[in-house]
């Protein structure tokens, strides 16, 4: 189950936030075009087709007070992985959930008044999940792709910038848990 159970699992949020709204962003293949790798071969990616963006879907942006609103969907997730387990030897069991960090740096604020608020807000939201899943008897598994790819994306940042970056946000996450 876990991200297979999720429509969109950078959009399950959501679902399960107050605080967000839907904004329908551009449709059409998306390109990233200013990382690392584009910029060593943009030969390929010049022949790649791009991405598809979210289009008519829309992106959430935070447009209120955010707070964990939707537990009932949460816990019918791990409901549904107790019984898919149920009679079956397992040391480990986990349960992937978005990275507060992620969701506030790819999603947009029109409520904080400062980034770092907004931040702290996603983090206070998203405790409530990993707390259920701990209590739930599961390892949280936190997905923020960024932590691997801020290197790869910021061709502009040093080495020593992109690790002071990567800390902070394990700070939140640590935060969070």
């Amino acid at each position: 189950d876990g991200e297979q159970a999720k429509p969109s699992f950078h959009g399950y949020f959501l679902e399960r936030l107050d605080g967000f709204e839907r904004r329908r962003g551009p449709s059409g293949p998306q390109r990233r075009t200013a990382n690392r790798e584009y910029l060593a071969f943009k030969e390929f990616y010049d022949w790649l087709p791009g991405r598809e963006n979210v289009g008519e879907l829309g992106a959430g942006t935070c447009t209120g007070p955010i707070a964990y609103k939707n537990i009932e969907v949460l816990e019918s997730d791990l409901a549904n992985i107790k019984d898919a387990i149920d009679q079956r030897q397992c040391s480990d069991v986990f349960y992937p959930s978005i990275a507060p960090t992620y969701v506030a740096a790819t999603r947009g604020n029109e409520y904080y008044k400062t980034f770092e608020e907004y931040e702290q807000a996603m983090a206070d939201a998203m405790a409530v999940e990993f707390k259920a899943i701990v209590a739930a008897g599961s390892v949280v598994q936190i997905d923020d792709p960024r932590i691997i790819s801020y290197y790869t994306n910021m061709p502009d940042k040093s080495i020593a910038e992109c690790r002071r970056w990567a800390e902070h946000h394990v700070e939140v996450l640590n935060y969070a848990l």
